[in-house]
């Protein structure tokens, strides 16, 4: 996780790509991990270089599909919810939809503890949100 946030964009952009490699095999094993690295992950969504917002996305995609929904949720919420940089706030309305999507609107309406809740109070806050990239975002979804 430490090189994630190194000045070179080559070593930067090899330690997301381990990064994603690692939440697509290991899965739920990096359950642990995910907090952490998804505010360095949303943290490097917003750079000017695009190879390294492609990488941050990229790692940040594998760890919705692979780890526990509720994690990924918490990680993503805290870590880029209230962020003052627009692309951060971007990402993160990306990740929750594409976390929508992986667990279904079905399961994710009907589930009984606050989870619910909280996903719904994130998209409403998103979809008022100041920046025009982040509504977006959240109005694209299918």
């Amino acid at each position: 996780m430490i090189q994630v946030k190194n000045l070179r964009s080559a070593v930067s952009c090899a330690a997301m790509a381990t990064l994603g490699d690692m939440y697509v095999h290991l899965q739920r094993a990096m359950d642990s991990e995910v907090e952490g690295t998804a505010r360095v992950l949303l943290h490097k969504a917003s750079e000017a270089n695009t190879f390294i917002r492609q990488g941050a996305n990229f790692a940040l995609g594998h760890m919705v599909q692979s780890c526990t929904p509720t994690r990924v949720m918490n990680a993503l919420l805290v870590g880029g919810l209230s962020h003052r940089n627009a692309a951060v706030r971007s990402s993160t309305a990306q990740h929750l939809e594409r976390l929508a999507e992986v667990m279904g609107m079905a399961r994710l309406l009907s589930v009984k503890n606050d989870l619910t809740d909280r996903f719904l109070i994130a998209v409403s806050k998103l979809a008022v949100d100041p920046a025009q990239e982040v509504r977006w975002e959240v109005h694209t979804v299918k």
